[in-house]
């Protein structure tokens, strides 16, 4: 119980301390390779006052929001790559996500629909390591987007649909606007701003 610092994987520290009498509080310093944020987060409310230092952890697997608790009970690691979990995700939680990892790559193909509007939503894919495999839009009511944009989601998410039934303006040029709704659902009415 006098132990102050265990080093290893999560599982390694987690059978160690089983192992014998638990120190009050502890710190935990955890080996290069893969873990899940769930079970960092889960070390850190076990160590009393101890911290976790993961800076050289390489892989952080769960949602985003699961990955930035992780990321917030300790130490971060300059360069992570993330795998994220099956599930909804909201476009800027990614982007902000990959501006924050460093030189690492989001993993993002297990992502089964992606939320915002439609510039979030093509920052969101262009931000990704890896896409999902397929992942379907709506993009919302009355809104005018950048045709550009629509493409980008269309060209990214694999098998899935963009649906653009409900945007009132589209923006570029001609050839933009026919790319876009040629991509996707298109509107039935909708106004279109030519760029210069």
């Amino acid at each position: 119980s006098a132990v102050t610092t265990i080093s290893g994987t999560v599982a390694e520290i987690n059978a160690a301390i089983a192992a014998g009498t638990a120190p009050t509080n502890y710190n935990t310093t955890l080996s290069a390779g893969t873990e899940v944020a769930t079970d960092i987060t889960t070390l850190a409310g076990a160590d009393g006052t101890g911290t976790v230092d993961l800076s050289a952890v390489t892989t952080i697997t769960g949602t985003v929001a699961e990955i930035n608790a992780a990321i917030a009970a300790g130490t971060a690691p300059t360069n992570y790559n993330t795998t994220l979990s099956a599930g909804t995700e909201a476009a800027t939680d990614i982007t902000t996500l990959a501006a924050a990892d460093g030189t690492g790559a989001i993993n993002a193909a297990a992502v089964t629909a992606i939320t915002g509007t439609a510039a979030e939503i093509a920052a969101a894919v262009t931000a990704m390591g890896t896409t999902p495999t397929d992942f379907d839009t709506t993009l919302g009511a009355g809104v005018t987007v950048a045709a550009t944009d629509i493409t980008t989601i269309a060209a990214g998410d694999g098998t899935g649909t963009v649906d653009l039934s409900a945007v009132t303006t589209i923006t570029g040029t001609v050839t933009e606007i026919t790319a876009a709704i040629a991509a996707g659902t298109a509107p039935t009415n909708y106004s279109t701003t030519l760029s210069a």
